[in-house]
């Protein structure tokens, strides 16, 4: 966790199936947040998002005072990158850390 510049919006930690990224971004919300609500874990491949989208998500939690989404299995969504920087874009007070497979493209 120290060697990854948390300063930034938008950050993207990638690693092959199994490695702890899962572990590693529920780790990283209990270490710096604790029970904060501002600070959120979701995954993209829960069947709320087979309906739903990423960007409408992210800006609800936004309006409801969310400051930091961390997103699990970005590559089991379809158009990812697309929403991913779409909220980078129109919500930069909203900081995103996301993980996925070491084969995501």
């Amino acid at each position: 966790m120290r060697e990854i510049d948390w300063s930034h919006r938008l950050i993207g930690i990638k690693g092959s199936r199994g490695v702890g990224k899962t572990t590693f971004l529920l780790q990283y919300a209990k270490e710096n947040f604790g029970i904060d609500r501002s600070c959120l874990y979701i995954n993209l491949n829960h069947l709320y998002f087979t309906e739903r989208t990423l960007i409408d998500f992210a800006d609800e939690f936004r309006i409801k005072g969310g400051k930091t989404l961390l997103i699990d299995q970005v590559f089991k969504y379809p158009g990812w990158s697309e929403e991913l920087r779409y909220c980078y874009d129109h919500f930069p007070e909203l900081k995103i850390v996301f993980s996925g497979s070491s084969v995501m493209r």
